[in-house]
């Protein structure tokens, strides 16, 4: 049964030992003290069990210790299951809030004027994005599926929002098991789809990105699989909106494409941006290159921006 007012806060957490302790402060450090914490720890290699198990944690942490890898969705999914809040959170290990984030966010939904509340966010380290794909955008209540897909809403990852638990018991909203990229915005895109938001122009949250995940191999696989997350979506506003066709074309003439070429961006930053071309051609998604339908002159020409500057990493140099 839901605990009226408490706050589910469902921590996924691997292989990250430098991080947690940071993450887990910024929840006992929220002015609003009505929450339970519920840390889901994947089998790690660097140490982050011991960490979480030797940290000076309150009882409203419980921390759940998995015998087997099952990634992100799967854990954020068995904090679900397990939670009894009334509003459910999504912060992931790596990142951390504002201690007024809590309090902000409960106060705001607690005004019955919306399902989701979300912060303007700040960046923390080192990003191999250009500065505009993480600008934080405006902010709009109400319903901002739309605004989101084309780009004037900026949501950073689930651990900006609050959600209120009712609306993922109605439409049975969870993560995508077994999907290596893309989980967080299917997620997103299909509770926007059904809810109101509330959002806030102060940056309660910080997304952090990590040196790691900068000097990797590049994925040559998250494209395809964000073009499957959106999919499943679409299929999912079809049955829930009536204006689904609109969101649609927006996503095959604006998000798509922009989000193309934000890949092919990334990978320039490793100098694979030809492989990844060559890539997208082998999977037949290159096509989504030729498909947007952008409504500035300025927008096109940031489309371009990432799209040379992946082909021609020495033009990215010049001009970031």
């Amino acid at each position: 049964m839901e605990r009226k007012g408490l706050v589910s806060i469902i921590v996924p957490v691997y292989n990250l030992a430098p991080y947690i302790g940071r993450c887990l402060n910024s929840i006992l450090e929220q002015t609003y003290q009505n929450w339970e914490a519920l840390v889901i720890v994947d089998p790690s290699t660097d140490g982050t069990e011991d960490l979480v198990t030797e940290m000076a944690l309150d009882l409203r942490f419980r921390v759940v210790i998995n015998r087997k890898k099952g990634g992100v969705s799967l854990a954020r999914n068995q904090g679900l299951a397990l939670s009894q809040g009334e509003y459910v959170a999504f912060l992931d290990g790596d990142d951390f809030w504002e201690p007024g984030f809590l309090e902000k966010a409960t106060s705001d939904l607690g005004s019955g004027q919306g399902e989701l509340f979300y912060s303007a966010y700040s960046l923390e380290g080192k990003t191999v994005h250009h500065k505009s794909i993480y600008s934080v955008g405006e902010v709009y209540n109400g319903d901002i599926l739309l605004p989101y897909l084309m780009g004037k809403v900026r949501v950073a990852n689930c651990g900006a929002l609050l959600i209120k638990k009712s609306v993922l018991e109605t439409y049975s909203l969870g993560f995508e098991e077994g999907c290596s990229h893309s989980e967080d915005a299917e997620f997103r895109l299909k509770l926007f789809a059904v809810s109101r938001a509330m959002g806030t122009e102060q940056a309660l949250f910080h997304l952090v990105t990590r040196e790691g995940s900068l000097s990797r191999s590049f994925y040559f696989d998250e494209f395809a699989d964000k073009v499957a997350a959106y999919g499943r979506a679409i299929d999912f506003i079809r049955s829930k909106r009536e204006d689904h066709e609109r969101v649609e074309w927006v996503v095959y003439r604006w998000s798509l494409p922009m989000g193309a070429a934000e890949y092919l961006y990334k990978a320039g930053q490793t100098r694979d941006g030809l492989k990844a071309l060559i890539h997208l051609r082998h999977q037949n998604l290159s096509h989504y290159l030729f498909q947007l339908r952008p409504r500035k002159i300025k927008d096109l020409a940031f489309f371009s921006f990432l799209v040379l500057a992946g082909l021609l990493p020495p033009l990215r140099r010049v001009i970031v």
